[in-house]
């Protein structure tokens, strides 16, 4: 593009593409991080050659020595040797030390140099780039000027998609004229043929040239017409409703599918999934609605983010508001009834920026109807209770003790009698006491077996003494049940060790239940009817502490129904 006139609306943080054998893009906290264990490696790298480089260089500078040196080198005394030297002896000796020192360091630097560039790992290099969000700027037509300026009204903001700029070794000046709001004039943008995310890609490499546009009087009202809008934080309500659209389509959402979003952080934490770690941000705001923002670390040096917060939670305390930007919208987690948002490269967090929003969460924080909502959440979010947000009518709580393992009955219409019964042992049925009169009767899939025996064995001054060791399972992710013996010979023996297991640990459980009829939260109530049909989904054990606080708080009152 010879000429094009650009309005900055996202800017994002800087990222750094280090090239090797397998290409990486890195953040500016990553990069410095690589950056100084590459120095590290090559300095001892640089010390192995140096090391090598003098032991040749010697046999070489050696081999050119004056006969006097040489002698003197290989007497007993080299000292007393010298002393006796004469005077053109001494002369001769003391000028080639001098040449000597000035030929190894020079043949040393050569070598280390050559080795340096014949080894391409000792070498590492980093390109800079920017990615900014833009859209053209696009000035209102002569009669569009006249109607608003006779008063009929300005001509409604113009359709304008935007694309993604890219920015490779952006230089300082460059730096300055990217700020968010300011419209620039750029000159030879290349523009690749396919699109990403749906957007158009625009790179500025060294034949690019920048400047600032020429302001005028009626530059926001231009702005306006352009479709630019100002970087806000939307609130809590509004990223629920966009998780929750990405349930069942991707549509109506922000258009770089981007947000910022800014709360009081409740907890945050480290969980393994898979072969790396996710750190879990859980944060609110006034509406009571909870977020959970997650970031994938693959690496335990790529792990930047927990360190920070932790920093910053430590120094700011509970009060403390943290504005995310460019986060990524992910689908709505039904079961912990929270938002989710990814961390990406384009993320950065903010502690204090200005913006009105930031300064009105920071009030209500500090305000005692702020912490009395925020204590409430926290101790019912430990508790794995939701008292501000309707759960799944397809699902259900359940807090309370594990009475017995039972065969699935055989009789149940959702058994058929045509199959045979070593086929259809993916599951047993548990009987969970929750105080009511009548217990709730609850189909157990086998691979959620292996958590608990894991939740037992999570108490190290307890063992389980009635189970073998066989039925450990060494795959924590596997949902593979050979390890446990359901045979028809042998399933009452094994549910009956179970149940002995249950009864001698006296555990309080969670429970996800998933059924048909509409959800309640089981703690206690009367009234369940003993037909309704459940599924365990998830199971971990109950925080005793956070469920007590609840109830002398008068909080269950609150939350025993949705």
């Amino acid at each position: 593009l010879p000429l094009m006139d650009l309005i900055i609306c996202r800017q994002y943080p800087k990222l750094f593409l280090e090239q090797g054998g397998v290409n990486r893009v890195l953040s500016e906290a990553e990069d410095e991080l690589c950056r100084k264990q590459f120095e590290k490696k090559r300095q001892v790298a640089i010390d192995k050659i140096m090391e090598s480089a003098e032991k040749e260089c010697s046999k070489e500078v050696e081999e050119l020595a004056p006969h006097e040196w040489k002698k003197m080198m290989l007497s007993y005394s080299p000292s007393d040797y010298y002393e006796k030297l004469p005077k053109e002896g001494q002369r001769i000796v003391d000028n080639w030390k001098e040449k000597r020192a000035v030929m190894m360091q020079d043949m040393t630097r050569k070598w280390v140099d050559s080795t340096l560039q014949e080894d391409p790992s000792l070498t590492r290099t980093s390109i800079p780039f920017l990615r900014v969000f833009v859209k053209a700027y696009r000035t209102n037509s002569a009669g569009a000027q006249k109607k608003r300026a006779s008063g009929n009204g300005a001509e409604p903001p113009m359709k304008n998609e935007g694309a993604i700029l890219t920015i490779w070794r952006i230089s300082e000046e460059q730096c300055n004229l990217i700020k968010e709001g300011n419209v620039i004039r750029v000159r030879n943008l290349a523009v690749k043929s396919t699109l990403h995310d749906g957007l158009l890609q625009l790179t500025a490499n060294a034949k690019t040239q920048m400047q600032e546009h020429p302001s005028s009087p009626i530059q926001q009202q231009q702005l306006h017409f352009s479709g630019y809008k100002k970087r806000a934080h939307i609130s809590m309500v509004r990223m629920h409703i966009f998780s929750k659209k990405r349930l069942t389509s991707s549509t109506s959402l922000p258009a770089t599918g981007e947000v910022d979003i800014a709360g009081n952080i409740l907890k945050f934490e480290k969980k393994r999934r898979g072969l790396s770690e996710v750190v879990m941000v859980y944060m609110s705001d006034e509406s009571g609605l909870i977020l959970r923002l997650e970031k994938e670390v693959e690496d335990a040096d790529d792990d930047f983010l927990y360190p920070q917060l932790s920093k910053v939670v430590q120094e700011g305390g509970n009060d403390v508001v943290i504005a995310f930007h460019d986060v990524s919208i992910l689908r709505f987690d039904v079961e912990e009834n929270t938002a989710v948002a990814a961390w990406t490269r384009s993320s950065s967090f903010h502690i204090k920026n200005g913006s009105p929003r930031l300064r009105s969460l920071q009030s209500w924080c500090e305000s005692s109807a702020g912490k009395m909502l925020r204590s409430n959440l926290a101790t019912a979010f430990r508790a794995g209770i939701p008292i501000t947000n309707k759960y799944p009518s397809d699902q259900a709580l359940a807090i309370g003790y594990i009475l017995c393992f039972k065969k699935k009955d055989f009789s149940s219409p959702s058994c058929p009698s045509d199959v045979p019964h070593h086929s259809i042992f993916s599951s047993v049925q548990v009987l969970i006491d929750c105080g009511s009169h009548i217990p709730i009767n609850a189909e157990f899939p086998l691979y959620l077996l292996e958590q608990l025996l894991r939740l037992w064995n999570q108490d190290k001054s307890k063992t389980v003494d009635s189970m073998s060791s066989s039925m450990l399972v060494e795959n924590e992710g596997s949902r593979d049940c050979s390890d446990f013996d359901f045979g028809p010979d042998q399933i009452d023996t094994t549910l009956d060790e179970l149940t002995k297991v249950c009864r001698q640990y006296g555990s309080l459980f969670h429970f996800v239940l998933r059924k048909k009829t509409p959800a309640r939260i089981f703690l206690g109530k009367p009234g369940l009817e003993a037909n309704q049909s459940f599924e365990v989904k998830q199971i971990k054990k109950a925080n005793v502490c956070a469920l007590s606080t609840l109830y002398m708080a008068n909080s269950t009152n609150g939350i025993m129904k949705n």
